[in-house]
């Protein structure tokens, strides 16, 4: 879905709401994720690139998602509030 070479700094709040794609890999330059990106979504497993630079995950990312997997990345330093999977 992006490309290798992605500058992708934030992933928006509801960016991928009501996605339908089963799976996404988070590139590397992604630093930021919104409240609420994934909510009712269908994507099964989400991973991050090897050399992650993701430090904030915002609230309910995947709020009503069908979830199965995720790598969280040792890149992390926030994690706000709770994660709710259906």
């Amino acid at each position: 879905m992006f490309a290798p070479d992605s500058k992708l700094y934030r992933i928006r709040s509801r960016a991928f709401h009501r996605c339908i794609l089963e799976a996404l890999e988070i590139p590397s330059s992604v630093r930021v994720i919104e409240d609420y990106a994934f909510t009712d979504s269908y994507v099964k497993s989400l991973v991050f690139a090897p050399d992650s630079k993701v430090r904030w995950i915002g609230r309910d990312m995947f709020q009503n998602c069908v979830l199965e997997t995720i790598d969280v990345p040792s890149s992390l330093e926030y994690l706000k509030n709770y994660v709710q999977l259906r």
